[in-house]
């Protein structure tokens, strides 16, 4: 499954910031991407939340601003359901 969600989720953020998906690293950032501004940081969120069926608090909302951060996240919820 961590390979099938890694993959899964560098898509979401592939598609959702529009870059290329080689681009994305675990240290990838808003810092590395112009296109993640604040709205965009809600869309992906969203998106991360309906892809994957679960639902982020609004203080992990704030904090997921690195992919390595998002993807610990997302198998932590994943594993709760």
């Amino acid at each position: 499954m961590s390979k099938q969600l890694n993959s899964t989720l560098v898509d979401v953020l592939s598609v959702t910031l529009r870059v290329p998906a080689d681009r994305i690293s675990d240290d990838f950032s808003p810092a590395d991407c112009s296109n993640w501004d604040s709205v965009r940081h809600l869309m992906l969120m969203l998106a991360i939340e309906d892809k994957f069926e679960i639902s982020f608090s609004e203080k992990e909302i704030a904090e997921l601003r690195r992919f390595a951060t998002i993807r610990d996240a997302v198998r932590t919820h994943v594993a709760r359901k």
